[in-house]
């Protein structure tokens, strides 16, 4: 799979990709491992958190629709830029 693929089927950036990519072939799988940060905890929980996280899925589906609808319009016909 190729970095671009992992991007949009994991939703994060191409340097986050690729730091996971070098970091998994020079062997160093605990690199991409999510480490326990600092802070306070979470505030939203049960039901209200499942309810931010399905709008927040729902926004990111609305991006992606939109920006292929752009780039279709942008690279399809002759005379259109």
């Amino acid at each position: 799979m190729q970095t671009a693929e992992l991007q949009r089927a994991l939703g994060r950036s191409r340097g986050l990709v690729q730091r996971w990519a070098y970091a998994c072939r020079d062997g160093e799988v605990d690199a991409v491992i999510d480490k326990p940060r600092g802070g306070k905890l979470a505030k939203l929980r049960g039901e209200n958190l499942v309810r931010l996280k399905a709008r927040i899925d729902q926004a990111r589906q609305r991006a992606t629709r939109s920006a292929r609808c752009v780039a279709r319009t942008s690279s399809g016909s002759p005379g259109t830029s």
